[in-house]
């Protein structure tokens, strides 16, 4: 059954009155002149014709009333207009209901309700372990202890040695109660939703004992365990504790309080804070080409043949060092600039082991290639067709590298290999990623932005581009090559939600995302330049939201800016893991996430992180072919990679809640100056988390009846021409032109029923007499009409004179040539000597259409005797059809 809408239901019951207005009339008139009799009185006749002229056979049967020739023009205008303001009104009563339809819409003001948690039934519901008081905590120095900035952790340390220390009091990992104060300052001044760096936690933590950490007892660790999948989602999605968008990028922390008690459902906004991967790709104008096995009985799915082919990447090399922009990396790190630095190192380095060119004595000396010239590859089983492959830059350089282990014991057909006269080797390769992510390890402040970079390959398509889900063997096909770097940048947008609580968290939907408009934000990083013990990768800086109040200082950097671009460092001592060392998962998760994604870590068990190829997903393969089209595309893969990984990692704790303002982990419970303020919710997950809840001004969504204007259209003229008429009809009316007295009176004239009794039972009734006395005298007159009289109208029953003649009584005649009766031997030649004639006199215009059937007393009676017809005694006069111009009114005759 097909779906309707209220217009469209109201235009079929309007459709349906509208044919029956049709109908009805239409098949009474059927039936009304099926019941005719050929004797009835005048009434009858009147009312007869009435309905017989207003069906809808008199335009259907062409009758008198529906012609137009010969019709007083302006009178032919005014019907036509009828006609037409009836059809377009009867059209608007079946199209105007059309344009109605029922709406779900908001109020324009805003009502408070009541916000309390709600739990996520879906699978990172079901991951995401209640939260405990044992909070944060920090543990810094690689590879060995070393108090943290602000710590209260007493260090000793040897003369002249920044490698080993002392502790006497053992370590203490705790966060410094000031240093929570100081970076969630910020928040005073931001919406309750907004997030700073002590709102984020790991989704899933383990808990460690160690007898020389915070006196033997227990705290938490960061664990990294993959709970589910988004990034097919193509949504942007609430899940527990975030706001996921794998429509875009990014993550939004948010501990999920929605409206209740709202039937339909409301909307409002909320200012959050949002953590995104920002990457560039280059594309190094590399392939590696092959053809798909599987011919003459070869094993299935591998590469035949690869080579390594020069799409520019060689012969269009540029010879000058690229450097990139290092000026403002809280503005622009360059990512584009580092990418293509990772681009162009590896392939000189690349050139050079394959002896393209040499480095010296002149650099770039000789440039053995051209567009489309091949380099063999070994047949490795480390090519894989089936997947993608995010890796260091040694990693391909490995499948590229001949060695003598390539080689096969029979290797008279196998290709010479190259010479490498350079001694190029991982290790240089290794240095590509280092020069790209550019961070000086001496510098544990905002300027050492966290990077990340390598190369992407795989996910192989045609030679001419085109993609298909499986290739035949004997295909030919080419892998792209990109160099790509990224970062992780914080900010706070606006996102504007709609709930319903039809189904839980997954009624609550993001209807648009906004950059925020509000007051200046202020970052606050540590800058632990003064520690000459710690670098960015042993103590990265903690950073958030500071108060507006906050002056920058030796320990700390501020900035002014819409965003945070994270510090750190990727490389060796960062990565996922399922056993972390610390609980500081708004510093360590950005580095590790970078790291696992650009060491070639995915999918890696020791990790805990899903499988990213596509190799077990051919769904996910199939996007990420259709993403290897464009660098634009592969940066997309990589910035969903992250934002999946952030939303299995993560989870935001700041809520509507008030109770979510208290942050677990402190060396204290109270501020800097002593107050005992709120700070964030320990169990966002728990019963008692369910049970809080808070007023939020939202506007409710409330059912409404709404109109599509369009639809309206044919109402809308009728509606014109309904005041042109009324207007006209009004001054009319003032003018005196028109009147409800002169209406009667043409009511009364144009009365078929009068009009035959005028003929018929000549002079009876005065033309004008009230419609009561006329029904009970003249209008009860049987008039036979039908076959037997030709359809002409004959009286039956007896004629008589008129009512009221000059004051004498009534006349009656029996026939042609009878005498007066009613005792009356000379009375009044009919209504020539009326005191209100109702014929003109001599030298007066006729006014009107009055028909005058009058009997003269010179002659015979015009009227048949009762049941019979008379031969015609009516002599038109001059001015009608077939009238000619006469001498004396003759009796019967027509009014001029």
């Amino acid at each position: 059954m097909l779906p309707l809408s209220l217009g469209q239901v109201s235009g079929i019951i309007q459709a349906l009155i509208t044919a029956l207005q049709l109908f009805f009339p239409t098949a009474l008139a059927l039936l009304l002149v099926g019941v005719l009799k050929d004797d009835m009185s005048a009434v009858s006749w009147s009312s007869v014709g009435a309905t017989l002229h207003s069906s809808y056979w008199a335009p259907i049967l062409r009758a008198d009333t529906s012609v137009s020739t010969n019709v007083h023009l302006p009178v032919r205008w005014l019907l036509r207009l009828a006609s037409i303001t009836m059809l377009l009104t009867s059209l608007a009563s079946i199209i105007t209901p059309l344009g109605l339809f029922d709406a779900i819409e908001p109020n324009e003001t805003l009502q408070d309700v009541s916000f309390p948690y709600l739990a996520d039934s879906g699978p990172l519901g079901y991951g995401t372990p209640p939260r405990d008081k044992l909070g944060f905590n920090r543990q810094c120095g690689i590879p060995s202890f070393a108090a943290c900035p602000g710590s209260n952790t007493v260090e000793v340390k040897p003369e002249g040695d920044y490698m080993s220390s002392d502790f006497p009091f053992g370590y203490d990992s705790r966060i410094p109660q000031e240093k929570i104060d100081l970076f969630q300052s910020g928040l005073e001044e931001q919406m309750q939703t907004v997030s700073s760096f002590f709102d984020i936690q790991y989704r899933v933590v383990n808990k460690q004992q160690d007898p020389d950490v915070n006196n033997g007892t227990l705290y938490n660790v960061g664990s990294f365990r993959q709970v589910d999948t988004l990034v097919l989602n193509d949504a942007v999605e609430a899940v527990e504790g975030l706001i996921v968008n794998t429509a875009d990028k990014g993550i939004a922390f948010r501990n999920h309080t929605l409206p209740s008690g709202i039937p339909l459902g409301a909307t409002w906004e909320e200012d959050l804070l949002v953590m995104e991967p920002v990457s560039q790709c280059v594309d190094t104008n590399l392939t590696i080409d092959f053809t798909m096995s599987g011919l003459n009985g070869t094993f299935v799915g591998g590469a035949k043949s690869p080579v390594l082919t020069d799409r520019g990447g060689f012969v269009n090399i540029a010879q000058e060092f690229p450097a990139f922009d290092t000026s403002a990396p809280q503005v622009d790190p360059d990512l584009y600039g580092r990418a293509y630095l990772g681009a162009w190192a590896f392939n000189v380095y690349t050139a050079i082991y394959l002896n393209v060119t040499r480095p010296k004595p002149d650099r770039f000396g000789y440039l053995k290639s051209e567009i489309g010239k091949t380099f063999f590859m070994p047949e490795s089983s480390l090519l894989h067709i089936d997947e993608l492959s995010i890796g260091p830059y040694a990693d391909l350089f490995s499948l590229i590298q001949y060695t003598n282990d390539t080689f096969l014991e029979d290797n008279s057909t196998a290709p010479v290999p190259y010479p490498n006269p350079f001694d190029i080797s991982n290790s240089n390769f290794s240095d590509v990623a280092d020069a790209c992510v550019g961070s000086n390890l001496a510098n544990s402040n905002m300027s050492s932005v966290a990077v990340g970079c390598g190369l992407v390959y795989g996910a192989p398509r045609t030679e001419n581009g085109k993609t298909a889900l499986f290739y035949d063997p004997g295909t030919k096909l080419s892998m792209a090559i990109y160099s790509c770097a990224s970062a992780v940048k914080v900010s706070i947008k606006t996102f504007s939600l709609r709930y319903n609580g039809t189904e839980g968290l997954k009624s609550l939907h993001v209807d648009s995302i906004e950059d925020y408009s509000g007051s200046s934000l202020h970052w606050g990083i540590e800058n632990n330049n003064a520690r000459k013990d710690l670098d960015i990768d042993s103590a990265p800086p903690i950073w958030g939201l500071v108060s507006s109040d906050v002056q920058p200082s030796k320990e700390l950097d501020v900035i002014t800016s819409p965003h945070l671009y994270l510090p750190g460092v990727t490389g060796a001592f960062s990565g996922l893991s399922s056993i972390g060392t610390d609980n500081m998962p708004g510093l360590d998760f950005p580095t590790d996430a970078l790291s696992t994604i650009y060491r070639g870590d995915l999918g890696d068990s020791t990790v805990g992180t899903g499988d990213y190829s596509g190799k077990t997903s051919f769904a996910m393969f199939t996007k990420w072919q259709q993403l290897m089209s464009s660098a634009n595309g592969v940066a997309k893969i990589i910035d969903l990679i992250y934002t999946d990984l952030s939303a299995n990692g993560l989870v935001g704790t700041k809520s509507w809640l008030k109770e979510s303002n208290d942050i677990p982990g402190g060396e204290d419970s109270t501020t800097a100056n002593g107050n005992n303020k709120i700070k964030r919710q320990s169990t966002t997950t728990s019963a008692g988390a369910a049970q809080a809840t808070a007023r939020v001004p939202v506007r409710i969504y409330n059912h409404r009846i709404k109109y599509n204007y369009l639809f309206g259209i044919p109402a809308y003229f009728s509606l014109l021409v309904s005041v042109l008429v009324g207007t006209l009809t009004l001054l009319y009316l003032l003018s005196g032109r028109t009147s409800l007295s002169k209406t009667r009176k043409y009511l009364n004239v144009t009365s078929p029923g009068r009009i035959i009794t005028s003929f018929v039972y000549a002079g009876e009734s005065e033309p004008q007499v009230s419609t009561s006395r006329w029904k009970a005298g003249t209008g009860a007159r049987k008039v036979r009409m039908g076959e037997r009289t030709g359809w002409r109208p004959v009286a039956v029953e007896r004629v008589q004179f008129p009512e009221k003649l000059n004051g004498h009584g009534p006349v009656m005649y029996t026939g042609a040539g009878a005498e007066p009766m009613h005792g009356s031997t000379s009375c009044s030649p009919g209504y020539a000597n009326d005191t209100v004639p109702l014929i003109a006199g001599e030298g007066k215009p006729v006014i009107g259409a009055s028909i005058q059937m009058t009997p003269l007393q010179s002659y015979a009676s015009p009227v048949p005797t009762q049941g019979g017809l008379q031969q015609q005694q009516y002599m038109p006069q001059q001015g009608y059809q077939y009238g000619q111009q006469s001498g004396a009114y003759p009796p019967g005759g027509f009014a001029r």
